[in-house]
């Protein structure tokens, strides 16, 4: 695939994955975003929003390694990095680890904007 098709198609899916998100339709988020992330594995904006697209879809441990690769992800701001944190937090609480959740949430703060 071109460079520019390949921009197209991903821009694409991910403006799909995005509406599907901010209107509920966390399963049909989830398929899509699954699709971009097998095109763009490294790219942590991509499996930040599959992380949080499994997530409110209902699965929780497919969300964790996720959140796990988001987080170890170079170069996120502060304000990423906590975002990430809290999903964090609340995919291990889901998943009944509310100890790893209050370890890992115990000293977080948003940062100032």
């Amino acid at each position: 695939m071109d460079r520019d098709k390949d921009r197209s198609v991903k821009d694409f899916l991910s403006v799909l994955g995005y509406l599907f998100l901010q209107n509920g339709k966390f399963a049909r988020a989830r398929k899509i975003l699954l699709a971009l992330h097998a095109l763009h594995p490294d790219d942590p904006e991509v499996t930040r929003a599959l992380m949080y697209g499994s997530f409110m879809a209902g699965f929780p441990a497919e969300a964790l390694p996720l959140a796990e690769a988001y987080l170890a992800a170079p170069g996120l701001s502060e304000r990423d990095r906590a975002l990430g944190t809290l999903l964090s937090g609340r995919i291990l609480w889901a998943l009944d680890r509310k100890e790893e959740a209050r370890n890992l949430l115990k000293n977080f703060s948003l940062p100032s904007p």
